[in-house]
């Protein structure tokens, strides 16, 4: 193999390395937007929770206090 092919193969597989890494780098962004999704409504639920905890101990120290 001479030095100009190579060269040749090695700008090739550079290109094949550059793609599959840009293909990689949108696998991960898109991975990385499902995932904050996830985080948000994950939070919301939470929320919601925490604010029917609250309001049930706020009815049960009501209770209690009416006894």
């Amino acid at each position: 193999m001479s030095d100009s092919e190579s060269f040749e193969s090695k700008v090739d597989q550079l290109i094949l390395t550059c793609q599959q890494l840009k293909r990689d780098n949108m696998a991960l962004k898109k991975r990385e937007n499902e995932l904050i999704s996830e985080k948000n409504q994950l939070a919301k639920c939470n929320d919601i929770t925490k604010r029917k905890v609250e309001n049930m101990i706020s009815r049960l120290q009501t209770l209690s206090a009416s006894n």
